[in-house]
């Protein structure tokens, strides 16, 4: 069982019923969300990574960064079990998609203000 599975199961997520329901086909950038309200835990976003190539994954962690935008905090595991270009690739999705650029003076900060990344091994993941 992978990481997500773990995490997935531990919030009593049942993953495929919710991606069937949705007829989810796992395209890269294809999110769909499970309400939770447990743990802590407002809601799941299942994203679909497509072949799970570096590309895939910016797309895949690009719609998620826009789907929790109005969440506080954020937690993936869309680079659990993977290397560091796709370490990589999903970290500067993430901030790009969260970037907001305004010229308006009444500029409101965005609520998303924590990342975190759920990896196989964080010592690993530093460099």
């Amino acid at each position: 069982m992978g990481r997500g599975a773990e995490v997935l199961a531990g919030l009593g997520v049942d993953a495929q019923a919710a991606l069937a329901r949705e007829e989810a086909k796992g395209e890269a950038g294809e999110v769909v969300a499970v309400p939770v309200g447990r743990d802590g835990v407002d809601t799941v976003l299942l994203a679909g990574v497509g072949d799970g190539s570096p590309r895939s994954l910016r797309r895949a962690a690009a719609a998620v960064a826009r789907r929790a935008k109005s969440g506080k905090s954020l937690a993936t595991t869309l680079v659990s079990g993977r290397d560091d270009v796709a370490l990589r690739a999903v970290v500067e999705a993430l901030g790009l998609a969260s970037y907001k650029f305004t010229r308006q003076s009444d500029y409101k900060p965005a609520r998303l203000r924590r990342v975190s990344l759920v990896v196989d091994d964080p010592r690993a993941a530093r460099p």
